[in-house]
């Protein structure tokens, strides 16, 4: 699960950056349309996050897990395809959508493995492994939007997304909470 994290925050770090970019560039969108944009992903992530218990009812924790990665693919994608700001947003709202489910449930998940007085210790170290590279990946992100393009960066997210949606899929966390 840290390492899936990891991962994930590693490809989701420059999504932000790719779409402002993005959307200046390509759409030429006025910053509150940016900042709009933003906001109603935000807005659809507390509102999934909200429906959270309702899929940890209906479907076992690895399968969520997993599931989101692979929605995951299809936001980036969409992104990296839009042909407009609107569509744009509905790739962000497909990702932040689906963060809210899938990291209530990841998190819960994990949460109930864990004996509490080993909490804190663990979950620093989960921490630290899955976002530690998370600075460095907005970095490396910037470079590639600057040289390449946001379409470009998203697609190279888009791709390194697969493989980890491929990964999380073989890997026995699929089977987790069963």
């Amino acid at each position: 699960m840290a390492f899936l994290a990891a991962a994930l925050a590693v490809l989701f770090g420059p999504v932000q950056l790719a779409i402002i970019v993005l959307a200046r560039q390509a759409f030429h969108a006025q910053p509150a349309t940016i900042g709009f944009l933003f906001s109603a992903g935000g807005v659809v992530g507390i509102l999934t996050t909200l429906t959270a218990p309702r899929f940890q009812r209906w479907f076992p924790a690895g399968t969520i897990i997993v599931f989101g990665t692979f929605v995951w693919v299809l936001g980036l994608a969409g992104m990296a395809a839009a042909g407009s700001v609107i569509m744009l947003g509905a790739g962000w709202a497909i990702l932040t959508g689906v963060s809210g489910i899938r990291d209530v449930v990841s998190i819960s998940y994990r949460l109930s493995l864990i004996p509490a007085e080993m909490q804190g210790r663990v979950n620093s170290v989960f921490r630290f492994v899955a976002w530690g590279l998370r600075p460095a990946s907005v970095a490396f992100g910037g470079f590639a939007i600057g040289t390449f393009g946001p379409r470009a960066a998203l697609w190279t997210m888009t791709a390194g997304m697969v493989v980890t949606a491929v990964a999380a899929a073989l890997s026995p966390l699929r089977r987790a909470g069963r």
